[in-house]
């Protein structure tokens, strides 16, 4: 028997049932524990008292290469006899019996449904495949550069890395912006200091995702354990140019989503 507590795709919950799943009992011939539910296989599912077949769903895989994911078509032919709204939580359902609830939430994006099978893609069943293909290229660090145009702040330019990602980081809850000023006629070495000097502060129990530069101050942001913010302080410090230092509890990493 399998027993797994779920954070109903609440982002800041997923690290206390982590937190739970490693105080559980170890495996053993009768129970596991998971802090997400589980891959299950394609599973029937009634809906609107309609009895819907995952066997027969098929989909359109679209490679996102800057956020590592897949985005997807889903189409079903009984999708016709059931209203949007239903549509969606069927393809949903069926993505996360494939998967289980964490591979669904890191590595799939868009999902689209369609009221007809679709013949010129494949079975939904072969999900997981493409999942094992997408885990064994995936680098975790694809940055893309965007221009910005903030109402207060002004234009910047926002490099972030889109491929970060956030279960793969659970113990990173706190997030970490470093502002720092720059003079009428600096360059951007100071900020490239004080990012190589977080960088080495954070190691591994931290990640740099984003670095937003505007015409007087740049914008380092990243997300550490809790533990780490008595070292990061320390850099201010060394780094004189260093205006803000800005911690806070993120551990659904909305700042993420929002720059990302």
């Amino acid at each position: 028997h399998a027993l797994a507590l779920s954070s109903a795709a609440e982002p800041r919950l997923r690290h206390v049932t982590m937190a739970w799943a490693d105080a559980a009992p170890k495996p053993d011939g009768t129970w596991e524990y998971h802090p997400a539910r589980i891959a299950v296989g394609p599973e029937s599912l009634e809906l609107d008292g309609m009895v819907l077949d995952p066997l027969e769903a098929d989909m359109v895989v679209i490679v996102d290469p800057e956020s590592e994911t897949l985005d997807l078509q889903v189409g079903h032919p009984d999708f016709a006899g059931i209203d949007e709204t239903l549509r969606f939580q069927a393809a949903f359902r069926f993505i996360d019996d494939l998967l289980g609830e964490d591979d669904a939430e890191q590595w799939i994006g868009s999902v689209d449904v369609f009221e007809k099978a679709l013949p010129w893609g494949t079975r939904l069943s072969m999900l997981p495949d493409d999942i094992v293909r997408l885990k064994d290229a995936a680098t975790h660090e694809q940055w893309a550069t965007v221009d910005v145009n903030d109402p207060e702040l002004g234009q910047s330019i926002l490099v972030v890395n889109r491929a970060l990602k956030r279960l793969s980081n659970l113990t990173f809850v706190l997030h970490v912006q470093v502002s720092i000023e720059l003079a009428a006629d600096a360059t951007t070495s100071t900020a490239d200091a004080v990012e190589d000097q977080l960088e080495e502060v954070l190691g591994d129990r931290g990640v740099i995702y984003a670095r937003e530069t505007f015409a007087t101050f740049v914008a380092i942001s990243a997300y550490c354990e809790p533990q780490r913010r008595g070292a990061i302080m320390l850099i201010e410090d060394d780094h004189p140019a260093i205006y803000d230092l800005d911690f806070t509890e993120d551990p659904g990493w909305d700042n993420f989503e929002e720059q990302r």
